[in-house]
């Protein structure tokens, strides 16, 4: 069952947990793709940014609701 949990004195409800999880997931993924697939533009990396974090998101939305 989904409830809010307290954290630090924060009522976080699930799909907040979620955001905040896929944007360090997203730190975390990014700088070891970039490594791995060598971009020339910024707006390369914007849109490998956008992509890990809606994949992440989606993966976690799924598989809770």
């Amino acid at each position: 069952m989904l409830r809010e949990i307290d954290i630090f004195g924060l009522l976080l409800s699930p799909i907040a947990m979620m955001v905040l999880v896929s944007l360090v997931g997203t730190g975390v993924i990014a700088p070891i793709v970039n490594r791995l697939i060598p971009h020339r533009s910024s707006q390369h990396e914007n849109l490998l940014y956008i992509l890990i974090f809606t994949g992440l998101l989606a993966v976690m939305v799924g598989n809770t609701f």
